[in-house]
């Protein structure tokens, strides 16, 4: 399942750093959904999963660390915690 996502441009070190360069300042900007959690989404529902959308893939995303939302004045990117 992994490999199929690399396979569909889901997982890239390039936009995970760029993701990550962008902090957003109000908590209104953070998306629920983005193109790659789409992509993702459709991916997986292919391989036989049968209760994600985009929202779900993009929290499986931000958990696994391929998203880093973390707000502009969070204490975690205070902190060093990129």
């Amino acid at each position: 399942a992994i490999d199929s996502a690399v396979e569909a441009g889901t997982s890239s070190n390039g936009a995970l750093r760029a993701a990550r360069a962008a902090r957003r300042a109000p908590f209104e900007d953070v998306p629920a959904s983005t193109a790659e959690s789409i992509a993702l989404a459709k991916q997986l529902k292919k391989l036989g999963f049968r209760f994600v959308g985009p929202t779900t893939a993009y929290a499986s995303m931000q958990a696994l660390g391929y998203v880093d939302d973390h707000l502009a004045g969070c204490l975690a990117v205070a902190a060093g915690g990129d």
